[in-house]
């Protein structure tokens, strides 16, 4: 029948993934960067940062003032670890 969706309980998966991916960390510095992760937001905005030692990059960039206290939150937690 044209049109008509199969139920979603007789939606089967067929695929099965195994196996381990390595995560490929490589990624572009912005030219404008810092390692004062508590520099002036607005000021510093398109800046990259440096020094997070619990991230998988060199240099990380947030998309608020928000998003960057957390990671600075997070990266002053004794107990957080990589």
């Amino acid at each position: 029948m044209i049109g008509r969706q199969r139920p979603a309980s007789a939606v089967r998966a067929t695929t099965i993934v195994k196996g381990h991916t390595t995560y490929n960390k490589l990624r572009i510095g912005r030219p404008d960067s810092t390692t004062d992760r508590y520099a002036d937001f607005k000021r510093k905005k398109g800046t990259g940062f440096e020094d997070y030692r619990t991230s998988l990059y060199a240099q990380d960039w947030f998309d608020s003032s928000t998003e960057r206290d957390v990671a600075n939150i997070l990266e002053d937690a004794p107990d957080i670890t990589l």
